[in-house]
């Protein structure tokens, strides 16, 4: 059913939705230190034969699990209610707000370290407030979402005629992670590693290595990176300044310089980051695109227990390292991004 379509893209800013709550409203950071990408990514594609609305794509970091650990439902958290807003509207008693039709697609973002609807109070439009893990919970942050980005895409302008370009980059990571190394060997992990001898115990000097995959698309002024695992935020958009530490009225700390092993910022990278490097007019994360190897920590706050190292977490906000393949991803990963924003066909 493909056929000639138009596209409209545009940012939306959800830290100003609730101000008085800023990304509180709908994501809470567990890990520090505290930054969050508050800015939600919005794109709709029209036919340009009668102007309907075939698909729109919603993107913003945040697990769904708003339903908690005692769900038993197969579900799709609030991204369900995300994508009936944008297909069917919100009935508001404060004013409906009219949806788009099509098919609405939810993108995992930058999900890492720890983006999450736990610990969340909800404001939704008609003032009511949800903090209780329920379905009414997922259905006030996947509707306020929808009616941010309705409202957002009423002003925005359409691009007739999109350009269109795709890379790929295969490449392999290395599995330091000797908890995740006995479950390959146990066949738990049940997947391809390469570079290292099976009949020989694994050392530092026999590492299984990952083959995995990264991708830029572009398609008009969108240029979308995928991630193959739960990427920090402040890999993205970097942060250290406090400039995206829950953007609004009400601010966390950055991080508890009181808790065991706080993140030292003299050690942290510098940008440009991640989101400025990839140089599109619109630049969205694909978290947990194509894989999933786990949380993508930056260096300088990858702490281990030193008794036992990824078995058990270090002191402090330390649980992520525990599922990560080793310290080596996360500059490993801004290494073939780099690779692939920079690549460009032969002339």
């Amino acid at each position: 059913s493909l056929q000639p379509a138009e596209m409209t893209a545009v940012s939306v800013d959800l830290s100003q939705v609730v101000p008085e709550k800023g990304t509180r409203n709908f994501v809470n950071d567990k890990r520090d230190p505290r930054i969050v990408d508050e800015m939600m990514g919005v794109a709709i594609f029209r036919s340009r034969a009668d102007s309907t609305v075939i698909a729109s794509m919603i993107n913003f970091g945040n697990h769904p699990e708003a339903l908690a650990h005692r769900n038993t439902a197969i579900t799709s958290d609030f991204p369900h209610y995300i994508r009936d807003g944008m297909e069917n509207g919100v009935p508001w008693s404060t004013g409906a707000v009219e949806g788009l039709g099509g098919v609405s697609l939810f993108i995992q973002g930058a999900v890492g370290g720890m983006m999450t609807p736990l610990g969340v109070e909800v404001t939704d439009w008609d003032g009511n407030a949800f903090s209780e893990a329920s379905f009414e919970k997922a259905q006030a942050i996947g509707h306020m979402m929808a009616t941010a980005a309705l409202e957002a895409l009423e002003t925005a302008e359409a691009v007739s005629d999109p350009d269109l370009a795709f890379r790929v980059a295969e490449f392999s990571l290395p599995m330091v992670n000797n908890a995740f190394q006995a479950m390959l060997l146990m066949g738990v992990f049940d997947r391809k590693a390469i570079n290292y001898d099976p009949n020989s115990p694994l050392d530092d000097n026999n590492v299984p290595d990952l083959p995995t995959e990264m991708d830029l698309i572009d398609v008009g002024p969108l240029r979308m990176l995928s991630v193959p695992g739960e990427l920090l935020p402040e890999l993205a958009i970097g942060g250290y300044d406090g400039s995206h530490t829950n953007i609004g009225d009400y601010t966390d700390l950055i991080f508890d310089p009181d808790q065991a092993n706080p993140p030292d910022f003299s050690k942290a990278p510098e940008g440009p980051f991640l989101k400025e490097r990839m140089g599109g007019e619109m630049n969205w994360i694909i978290g947990l695109g194509n894989d999933e190897l786990g949380y993508i920590i930056p260096e300088y706050n990858f702490i281990l227990n030193e008794r036992v190292p990824y078995l058990s977490e270090a002191e402090g906000d330390h649980y992520e390292e525990t599922n990560s393949l080793g310290p080596q991803t996360a500059p490993m990963i801004d290494e073939w991004a780099d690779r692939l924003i920079s690549w460009k066909p032969e002339q």
